[in-house]
């Protein structure tokens, strides 16, 4: 079945028979694995390389979905889109208030790939779902034969921890971006085996090779992320009993346990036991958080409610003197776009909610997971439209699939999708 506004088409046994003689397939197709290509290949590209392709795919894609607002009329993607233009005037305003440098290069990686997503989510009866799952398969392919080939890396001074090499970074030197690119491609196939598009054996071994990195790359973040995705989803999927489910959360509680233990003891090794204070927990991250909300309590009014604007949220402290973000989402948008920019940033995120319902509660475990002790997927630009595209895939497996019995229907322009299995 098809929404009212949607072309009739024959629905597939988990999704939309995709007519590739449809161009708008075609476009999401060229630019998804121009993604996927950038994605694995960026540290093989030289900087002025980068910065082209980099404004092609963003800007391309980002005006794909402002344009897509033209052709179907959902209020809710209207509304996503009215809270991103108040995001930037609350980034123009502060910057032009407190007359710091705005950075319009990271302003547009920001922003692109939830304009993109206004495409995916809005027109997700148009995504190749097959094509995108062996794009995602891939990229992980190739960051497997790319960590079997590159001498493994230590992450910071004095560490003996060895992590695989990164593919994507550049001279960032830590696997963070890298490890969030295979998260999302981790996503793009898990949807894809929920909607039957690929055969299981290749979709599971896929989505364990993606795991088996994730892993690798030491980055706490990220698994963070990939525990709240996949915890958050065995939780709510209604083929599983409770008192599986309840062995499922303490499993997964004690897998995060036992992040948090293993990173305090690498803490723990690296100062030694004289040196470590609460400060230094998580690596420093709470020294610096205890920084960051020291500096918010000295800022007037004006930069509590509109911030310094985009990138400032540039600075050391006692237990990291390098110069770094808060490693928490939240401080890091206090310390940019004030109490106002916070509360708008957290509502775009949000707004899927409404419309998506639970089958979208895993992504949004995982965005939030992963900026409780870092920058976030949503500050990884390529990851984050590739993340997206995932959350397309999932519109379009809940919203066309009638063994789901979800009922799509337009309320008032928006999606809205019966509680089916996730």
């Amino acid at each position: 079945m098809a929404t009212a506004g949607h072309s009739r088409q024959r629905v597939a046994d988990y999704g939309p028979t995709v007519s590739w003689a449809d161009p708008l397939v075609w476009i999401i197709a060229v630019f998804a694995i121009l993604d996927f290509v950038y994605a694995v290949s960026f540290n093989l590209l030289p900087d002025e390389v980068r910065l082209v392709i980099i404004g092609t795919l963003f800007l391309g894609q980002g005006l794909l979905g402002i344009a897509s607002l033209l052709f179907r009329i959902d209020l809710w993607r209207i509304r996503v889109f009215g809270l991103i233009i108040l995001l930037v005037s609350v980034w123009l305003i502060s910057h032009a208030v407190l007359g710091n440098p705005f950075q319009a290069e990271i302003a547009l990686r920001r922003l692109a790939p939830v304009l993109a997503a206004l495409l995916f989510i809005g027109f997700a009866d148009k995504l190749p779902s097959r094509f995108l799952a062996f794009g995602a398969c891939a990229s992980i392919a190739f960051a497997v034969v790319w960590a079997a080939l590159q001498p493994s890396y230590f992450h910071g001074s004095g560490s003996d921890l060895s992590r695989f090499a990164p593919f994507h970074g550049g001279d960032e030197k830590n696997a963070h971006a890298s490890s969030y690119i295979i998260l999302a491609c981790v996503l793009i196939t898990h949807q894809a085996l929920l909607g039957r598009q690929i055969p299981k054996t290749l979709g599971w071994g896929f989505v364990a090779a993606g795991v088996v990195l994730i892993v690798g790359y030491w980055s706490s973040q990220v698994q963070l992320a990939l525990v709240a995705y996949f915890g958050v989803h065995t939780l709510m999927y209604k083929r599983v009993s409770w008192g599986t489910r309840f062995i499922a959360g303490l499993v997964f509680v004690g897998i995060v346990g036992a992040l948090i233990i293993e990173k305090e003891s690498r803490g723990l090794e690296d100062r030694g036991a004289a040196a470590y204070e609460a400060s230094s927990a998580g690596t420093g991250r709470v020294g610096t958080w205890i920084d960051r909300i020291d500096r918010l309590q000295n800022r007037n009014a004006t930069q509590l409610l509109i911030g310094e604007g985009i990138a400032t949220d540039n600075y050391s402290s006692p237990t990291w003197p390098k110069l770094t973000h808060s490693h928490n989402l939240i401080l890091t948008y206090m310390l940019e776009a004030g109490v106002v920019g916070t509360i708008v940033l957290h509502a775009i995120i949000l707004a899927p909610l409404a419309v998506l319902g639970r089958p979208y509660l895993p992504f949004l475990a995982a965005m939030l997971a992963g900026s409780l002790v870092g920058s976030g997927i949503m500050h990884r630009a390529m990851a984050y439209m590739l993340f997206w595209l995932a959350v397309g895939m999932m519109v379009q497996r809940v919203q066309f699939s009638p063994h789901l019995q979800s009922i799509p229907s337009r309320l008032r322009g928006g999606l809205r999708f019966a509680a089916g299995r996730p």
